[in-house]
């Protein structure tokens, strides 16, 4: 392999990958002092929030970030959480999985596909991408 071929190869932060997934156990569990805590002081927010539920682009602090997961599980709670995929590309891991959630309310299940895109720096996350969408009831 030619000096211009190796310069273009980027391989995966192991620190990242550790990091998604940390973050993803944490989620799962319903440890979202535990997520906040593995997150930069004010990191790149790019999704929802409990304000902007259709999404938004804003620096939050993690205080803000672990609100937002709060209020996510006053209203649901995670049934099941799926990892089909991981992409790595140096200090960014994007995931694509589904998740299951149960309404605290009544009770009723509904399912979504979700990618979320990590992205480190001085290990903890810096910027994060937050991307879902209904499936309907779980399957």
């Amino acid at each position: 392999m030619n000096s211009v071929a190796q310069s273009r190869c980027r391989h995966p932060d192991p620190a990242a990958v550790v990091l998604a997934q940390q973050a993803l156990l944490r989620f799962g569990a319903g440890d979202f002092a535990g997520v906040a805590q593995l997150l930069a002081p004010r990191v790149e927010w790019h999704g929802p929030t409990p304000a902007q539920p259709g999404g938004t682009t804003q620096t939050c602090t993690r205080r803000q970030v672990e609100s937002f997961l709060s209020a996510f599980d006053s209203a649901m709670t995670v049934a099941g959480l799926s990892v089909g995929r991981w992409l790595t590309e140096e200090d960014t891991v994007v995931v694509l999985g589904r998740l299951r959630c149960q309404a605290r309310t009544d009770g009723s299940e509904s399912s979504y596909e979700f990618a979320v895109s990590l992205t480190a720096g001085a290990d903890l996350v810096d910027s994060c991408w937050l991307l879902t969408h209904p499936v309907g009831p779980a399957a």
